[in-house]
């Protein structure tokens, strides 16, 4: 199984800018349909690219909307041990995600919209 996160760039009459492939692509996906995946054949490569010196004692991330697939490949990857201290901006509460880590995240959404209840 592999799970995909995608930001709807564009998508939906209220946008001002015009969704790229991997948006309308998304926005048109429905369970059971097929997709095709490369990658790089090396060795080491998780399509993670964020590797901190061994020596950090500390990684700080902080992203809106966009940057959450990321970031949260990004703090899932993360060795066990590593302190993390993790912001993310989603538009609503249903849009917080259930993070598994090794590290020592304390991970913080924040909730833009106010209708939805408190942040957590």
């Amino acid at each position: 199984e592999i799970d995909i996160d995608f930001v709807l760039h564009g998508v939906g009459p209220e946008s001002p800018v015009q969704p790229g492939p991997a948006s309308r692509w998304a926005a048109d996906a429905a369970p059971g349909d097929r997709v095709v995946l490369l990658g790089p054949a090396v060795a080491d490569n998780r399509a993670i690219r964020f590797r901190p010196p061994e020596d950090t004692d500390l990684v700080v991330v902080w992203g809106d909307e966009t940057a959450v697939p990321a970031a949260c490949a990004i703090v899932e990857s993360l060795p066990a041990g590593t302190r993390a201290r993790v912001w993310l901006e989603v538009p609503h509460a249903e849009d917080a995600q259930e993070l598994r880590t090794a590290a020592d995240a304390e991970i913080n959404w924040l909730v833009k919209d106010v209708t939805s209840g408190p942040e957590s």
